[in-house]
């Protein structure tokens, strides 16, 4: 609820650090199925991580922490690039 109310007010949001470890899994569940949501609905092949946070008002940091937990986020040719699997 708190990510709906930060996206209406333009703001970015994130919850309290640290995290205890129910709280990290609860978050990026939510984190996951939102993103992964936003990434299947895009249809272009380029991407900003900042474009992201704004759009969904999540933290930058939440954003790639989770990608890279789902192991989508890649460093290739001196870029840092986002897999999208099926």
């Amino acid at each position: 609820m708190s990510y709906l109310l930060t996206r209406i007010e333009g703001k970015i949001g994130s919850p309290e650090k640290p995290l205890s470890d129910l709280g990290l899994i609860s978050y990026r569940s939510y984190w996951k199925d939102v993103l992964l949501d936003y990434l299947c609905s895009r249809s272009g092949t380029q991407l900003s991580i900042k474009d992201v946070s704004q759009e969904m008002a999540i933290n930058s940091y939440d954003i790639v922490s989770t990608l890279q937990a789902l192991s989508m986020m890649k460093y290739w040719k001196g870029k840092h690039i986002i897999l999208k699997k099926q």
